[in-house]
């Protein structure tokens, strides 16, 4: 639970988010139980463990309640998250149009001056080998990689509120339940006293 902080907070620290599994080769068997996730915020770095984040451990109903009260601010962090890292992305769509643009311009102009022949293609291939936009389309994928990782953490959390709910539920059942037998057997016994 060691992510969790205050959101206001986050707002401030954030100026861009890098997310990373913390374990550079996933294999299909590691990710259940380790998801770990390493999140920058501005300078700053958490590292979390999500399937620790994400899994329900039943004690005793006070744990559950537990986790239930700390479930809307784990879900908050992450759509926070989420919504920065869409705003991060928007923002990088905007800026690939304008440095789009602006090579498209450069390269026009150095094409014209040296005679040399001008397509739209010929440009595009001009634009798509400059080191700039290569490492401006890196970061973009960068960008949609993390709304994806964090669209998925989302509803894994989602689900996880759908289950403490379940659990409760169940649980208040079961105790209903027992409830009613203890009763039916403390009738049964009180009618077998008053007999005799």
């Amino acid at each position: 639970m060691g992510f969790i902080r205050k959101i206001g907070i986050l707002i401030v620290e954030l100026a861009f988010i890098y997310i990373e599994p913390i374990n550079e080769r996933y294999k299909m068997s590691n990710m259940v139980e380790d998801l770990g996730i390493k999140i920058q915020l501005g300078k700053k770095v958490r590292s979390f463990n999500l399937a620790e984040e994400l899994s329900i451990a039943y004690e005793s109903p006070e744990t559950l309640n537990k986790q239930m009260s700390e479930q809307p601010a784990k879900y908050a962090w992450v759509a926070v998250l989420l919504a920065i890292a869409k705003q991060q992305q928007m923002e990088l769509k905007k800026n690939s149009k304008t440095l789009h643009a602006q090579l498209s311009k450069k390269y026009r102009t150095f094409r014209e001056n040296n005679d040399l022949k001008i397509t739209e293609n010929i440009i595009l291939a001009d634009i798509e080998a400059d080191k700039l936009y290569v490492e401006h389309s890196d970061k973009f994928i960068d960008a949609e990689y993390n709304v994806e990782l964090l669209i998925g953490i989302v509803e894994a959390f989602r689900q996880r509120k759908d289950m403490l709910i379940s659990i409760g539920s169940y649980l208040r059942q079961e105790r209903d339940s027992n409830i009613s037998i203890l009763k039916e057997k403390a009738k049964k016994t009180i009618k077998a006293k008053g007999k005799k």
